[in-house]
C-alpha cells in the first residue's frame, strides 16, 4: 500500500511578521534579536558571578566562625593564646605568599 500525501496543507504561524518584508530588514530584526540575547546573557552571567562570590564569603565565614568555636571548646584559654600565635604565624605566611 502506497503512501498518500494528499493531506491538508497547514498554515504556518509567522508570529505577527508579515511576509512582504525584505531580506536586508529579516537579517538586520534577526542582527538586533542576536544583540538582545547576547546582553541579556552577560547580564545574567554577571548576576550569577556575583551570587557565587557572595555565597562563597558566606560559607567561608560560617567555617571560619565554627572552627573558632571549636579551637575555644577544645583549648579554652590556653587555646585564645595559642590562636594569637597561630594568626600571627599564617597572617606572616600569606604575606610572603
Amino acid at each position: 500500500m502506497k503512501p498518500t500525501f494528499d493531506a491538508p496543507k497547514r498554515k504556518v504561524a509567522l508570529g505577527g511578521r508579515s511576509v512582504t518584508r525584505s531580506r536586508e530588514e529579516l537579517l538586520e530584526d534577526a542582527r538586533r534579536e542576536r544583540e538582545a540575547r547576547l546582553q541579556h546573557k552577560e547580564r545574567t552571567g554577571g548576576a550569577l558571578r556575583v551570587q557565587a562570590a557572595w555565597r562563597g564569603a558566606r560559607s567561608r565565614a560560617a567555617l571560619r566562625a565554627a572552627v573558632a568555636a571549636r579551637w575555644r571548646t577544645r583549648f579554652g584559654d590556653a587555646g585564645e593564646r595559642l590562636d594569637g600565635c597561630v594568626r600571627a604565624r599564617v597572617g606572616s605566611h600569606r604575606r610572603l605568599s
